[in-house]
């Protein structure tokens, strides 16, 4: 019989050294593009329907929910639609343990400042490429502006 002078490592070896791998992979900087909100298209109107032209909207990302320093601006038109471009950061990482929050606002500016009027959010799931967005502005019983998804288009 002829001897072997092959030598298998233990299983134990060859899952630490895996993990080590993979521990020192998931440290290094990984530059890529990320989508912080998608391109939003919508409507504004009153509560009875007529479009409001002019109001100023804007998005925000980054945790900015107050939209103190938004990542995209535009005024509604005649007919009352508008249109925020998709908004992207560049990161140099990746998070491979833990949740991460992806979420984006929406805002209308009125007399005394930014409102919040639409919020979306997703634990460990990017904004979707485009959305809809129909917003109505109701005064009574108090000033206030509802949006949600509308299916006008993508």
């Amino acid at each position: 019989m002829i001897a072997s002078r092959y030598h298998r490592p233990p299983m134990m070896a060859v899952c630490l050294s895996f993990g080590i791998l993979v521990a020192v992979w998931a440290c290094l900087p990984i530059p890529h593009t990320e989508r912080l909100s998608p391109r939003l298209i919508g409507r504004y109107q009153r509560g009875d329907g007529t479009p409001l032209a002019g109001v100023q909207l804007a998005v925000a990302t980054d945790g900015d929910s107050l939209c103190s320093s938004p990542s995209a601006r535009t005024t509604t038109d005649s007919s009352g639609t508008f249109e925020l471009p998709a908004t992207h950061a560049r990161r140099t990482f990746v998070m491979l343990l833990g949740d991460w929050v992806h979420g984006y606002w929406v805002c209308a500016y009125h007399g005394a400042g930014w409102q919040r009027i639409y919020v979306w959010w997703e634990l460990n799931r990017l904004p979707p490429p485009s959305d809809s967005l129909l917003c109505t502005e109701v005064v009574r019983p108090r000033d206030d502006t509802f949006c949600g998804t509308s299916g006008l288009g993508s």
